[in-house]
């Protein structure tokens, strides 16, 4: 089986969550029903667990005493299964009390907060947490404000928010529900890896064995704290004792749960790239497809849109395709340019053509000439690595004796220098070579002195502040045209978005092309120092398809409204 198609199996069982909840809740009760599920996942995940154990162990371990575990992770088996049981409860009564839609995609924003709440909860984290990832999380809270108002988008559209305190208490409390069940499913994904973690190391690091024991007890160890949430319902008159459905609890603890889970880390093992989990971000997009399609809701522009800020903020967090300014940026001129044209109309200017074409052609010019400047310095400044790399390998070559700390420390800083773009750190670097070059007289370093000296100042020649500003203000009254006073049609609103974002890319593209003057092109040794930088072979990101897709997937979605808004959708209103 190929990792990819291990994943689309755990994408499509994963899908299938919220459908058969909802047919589950029709007959029977949220808490005991999903309770049951737990139950039925954790016998299913220890059993395929003993099936792995008894193949990988066949007669050198006792298969009870290799779950016989520490203190510490019954612990985390505990508090993993309290954040699961108050998650899947909350979430079962969400899907009752407002739109099954807007709870699923409330619901599915916790690979955002899982990210959050990593720091605090693992004490070695695998990759710091930026603090754009926080805002990204802002992203994501708008999208939940677009499902959130999906019923009510007339009030919305017409700022007559007034009208809101005449909405349904329930709805509202519904969708509190599916926050709350969306942080504690991420508190328990969390608190989960450290039991997986725990395994792993005690079964030379079998992770599919390990999914599975890891599953089967914190699933186990969430069996009493389901029991508490349903008398703490019971006695609000929320729950009630009717389990009718056995089977579906059943489906849903041994398919979804364990097939799905088990799935998915068989894919992600197998995959060559990590940049399979993905796929993943294809589940709710499934899931509320199911929910339309057996009319359990109805989609509507505000559910389409607040989904894609949603799954937008979390791909984003999680999947960082790029690490660019040029690529956040224009992924946000997307999103916010494409929400913005679908909800206003342009004020139609009759010079309209005339007027952007003028300050798109300036913006142009200006922008080109930024650009050879700055691809001049980048060449510049590579020239100059090569050749201070090459004088210090010559300089190696012929040192004597009393010279090896002086070199030693030159090499040093003069990596430093070509590693860094910061002027401080540059400056305090120089001061150093300075007092270095007393050591020599020969003219070999002359030459050597005079490349550093011309790296500094290349590296020292940023672009002047009114420049900047000129080009921020000429993009700035090309976007601010092309979003109000636009014309009115589809190919006028798709144009208008796809050009505000060719604008921001191309500006912040500069800052990081003159970033990458900041990264040293040479890898030097204790043998070389004129040796290429074998990152540089690289692919400079593993998810750089996964950019192409996202903004891809963007346009494609607002092509579609833009189509709806003008009456040109092939599905008319039957769909949103």
């Amino acid at each position: 089986m190929t990792a990819v198609f291990a994943m689309l199996i755990s994408v499509f069982l994963f899908s299938l969550y919220p459908l058969l909840a909802s047919f589950g809740l029709e007959q029977n009760d949220p808490v005991l029903f999903v309770m049951l599920a737990h139950f039925f996942c954790s016998l299913a995940s220890f059993a395929i667990g003993y099936r792995l154990f008894k193949n990988r162990y066949t007669g050198k371990r006792s298969f009870w005493s290799s779950l016989k575990v520490e203190k510490h992770i019954w612990l985390s088996a505990f508090a993993t299964g309290a954040a699961a049981a108050v998650a899947h409860s909350c979430f079962m009564l969400a899907l009752i009390k407002t739109s099954k839609i807007g709870a699923t995609i409330i619901y599915e924003t916790w690979p955002i907060l899982a990210i959050w709440l990593t720091p605090f909860l693992v004490a070695k984290a695998w990759e710091k947490v930026r603090g754009l990832d926080y805002a990204f999380g802002f992203l994501a809270l708008i999208g939940v404000g677009f499902i959130v108002s999906a019923d009510s988008r007339e009030i919305v559209q017409q700022l007559a928010f007034s009208a809101f305190k005449d909405i349904e208490a329930v709805r509202l409390e519904g969708y509190v529900l599916a926050f709350i069940g969306s942080l504690g499913i991420a508190l328990s994904t969390v608190l989960r890896a450290r039991v997986s973690q725990y395994f792993t190391q005690h079964h030379d690091g079998d992770v599919l064995l390990s999914a599975c024991f890891s599953s089967g007890l914190t699933r186990f160890a969430a069996l009493p704290f389901f029991i508490l949430t349903f008398w703490y319902f019971q006695e609000d008159g929320i729950s009630t004792m009717v389990v009718n459905d056995v089977w579906l609890a059943a489906v849903i603890g041994v398919v979804v749960y364990t097939g799905g889970s088990l799935f998915y880390t068989r894919g992600f093992l197998g995959a060559k790239n990590p940049n399979i989990q993905v796929l993943y971000y294809l589940a709710p997009v499934l899931s509320i497809t199911w929910l339309q399609i057996f009319g359990f809701s109805h989609i509507n522009d505000f559910v389409v849109i607040g989904t894609l800020f949603v799954l937008t903020a979390n791909l984003l967090v999680t999947i960082k395709a790029e690490h660019s300014f040029s690529y956040t940026s224009s992924m946000l001129t997307l999103l916010f340019g494409g929400a913005y044209c679908y909800f206003t109309t342009g004020r139609g200017l009759p010079d309209f053509y005339d007027a952007i074409s003028f300050t798109t052609v300036i913006y142009a010019i200006l922008i080109a000439f930024a650009w050879d400047r700055v691809i001049t310095r980048s060449k510049h400044v590579e020239t100059l690595a090569l050749d201070i790399s090459y004088g210090l390998d010559a300089l190696r070559a012929s040192y004597k004796k009393r010279d090896k700390k002086p070199l030693n420390a030159l090499i040093k800083y003069t990596d430093a220098l070509l590693s860094t773009g910061d002027k401080q750190r540059i400056h305090l670097v120089y001061k150093k070579l300075t007092a270095l070059k007393k050591n020599w007289h020969d003219d070999s370093v002359r030459i050597l002195y005079r490349d550093i000296d011309s790296l500094v100042l290349s590296k020292l020649r940023d672009m002047m502040l009114s420049e900047i500003v000129l080009l921020a203000l000429i993009g700035g009254s090309t976007i601010f045209g092309l979003m109000v006073f636009r014309p009115d049609g589809l190919w006028q609103d798709t144009a208008s978005v796809v050009m505000s974002a060719a604008v921001v890319f191309i500006f912040f593209a500069i800052f990081d092309q003159m970033r990458e003057c900041g990264k040293n092109p040479m890898h030097g040794n204790s043998k070389i120092c004129s040796e290429i930088n074998p990152d540089l072979f690289r692919p400079k990101n593993e998810f750089n398809f996964i950019a192409i897709v996202l903004i891809s997937m963007l346009l494609l979605v607002f092509a579609g409204l833009f189509s709806y808004k003008h009456g040109a959708f092939p599905f008319g209103a039957a769909v949103i």
